[in-house]
């Protein structure tokens, strides 16, 4: 390890130092989702939900929802980071919800193959992410087939 000038000393009796690891694929349907990552090490999550008794996605779907669940992690000492959701049935006026979503505090938002979805929202969720304020996640869980 080399020390220098950008180098901060802390006193490290009685605590234990451990790296930081990050979720990227986080759920948050339960407090207890962020006490055992916490015990296990985790300092930054990324994920979606919509909270107690929500669906298990990697979304939180539109503005208020996000608010809400970055104000329910004030007292958490986790870094979080939420996905909006990138799908809809409708063409028109997709940028403009999902900007909506990142201005909310969203961190991006993510399309998947875990959503149940009609076969309309593919097309649409992939093609219209021409707002330069959204950025767009396609992305395939391990246990889902690609047909």
């Amino acid at each position: 390890m080399v020390i220098g000038v950008g180098t901060e000393v802390i006193q490290g009796e009685s605590l234990i130092l451990t790296a930081g690891a990050i979720d990227a694929c986080a759920y948050f349907t339960s407090p207890d989702v962020v006490t055992e990552a916490v015990m296990s090490g985790v300092t930054t999550m990324f994920g979606g939900g919509t909270g107690m008794n929500g669906s298990v996605t990697m979304s939180t779907p539109g503005p208020n929802h996000i608010k809400y669940m970055i104000q329910s992690t004030d007292d958490y000492p986790m870094n979080f980071g939420f996905y909006g959701k990138g799908n809809t049935s409708k063409a028109e006026g997709l940028s403009k919800e999902l900007e909506d979503q990142i201005v909310a505090g969203a961190i991006g938002t993510t399309y998947t193959m875990d959503q149940k979805k009609t076969s309309a929202t593919t097309p649409v969720a992939a093609a219209d992410t021409g707002s330069e304020h959204t950025n767009m996640s396609l992305r395939r869980p391990p246990y889902a087939r690609m047909v």
